[in-house]
């Protein structure tokens, strides 16, 4: 039992316990990992990404979403929005809603130049909650 929070979904739905069992392993490793010089957990190495985590878990992409929402709505992840360049893939910033994505956002990696909601890339990512990292002695090589 890594997360309790995940507890009442493994009795509520028991064809899910072994992956829920499996995607609490895959975090605590997500979550242990020595990143050096990594400055906290706002590194990009403790992002949990949908497409990574099926494939840790031999799933397909769905499913791994149907889990990551599980955690979610159990207070383990929250969700963010990550938006990329078109034209360096670089990242320039994070939303934490859907309905918060701008329709144009100005590029960093570009002078004077904006990107509307059809150009950029957006990535859903996962992050642990402050909960969870609150509750949690973590030892992480900074």
């Amino acid at each position: 039992m890594l997360y309790r929070e995940l507890e009442r979904d493994k009795s509520r739905y028991p064809h899910l316990a072994d992956l829920l069992t499996a995607l609490e392993a895959y975090l605590d490793e997500v979550l242990h990992r020595s990143v050096p010089n990594a400055g906290g957990y706002d590194h990009a190495a403790f992002d949990v990404v949908p497409i990574l985590v099926a494939k840790g878990l031999g799933i397909d992409e769905n499913l791994a979403l149907v889990l990551l929402n599980r955690a979610e709505e159990g207070g383990v992840l929250v969700r963010q929005y990550h938006v990329y360049c078109p034209i360096t893939d670089g990242y320039i910033q994070a939303f934490n809603s859907e309905d918060n994505l701008p329709h144009t956002i100005e590029c960093p990696f570009e002078d004077r130049t904006e990107h509307s909601i059809d150009e950029y890339f957006v990535e859903l990512v996962f992050n642990f909650s402050h909960t969870i990292l609150g509750e949690r002695d973590f030892a992480v090589s900074m």
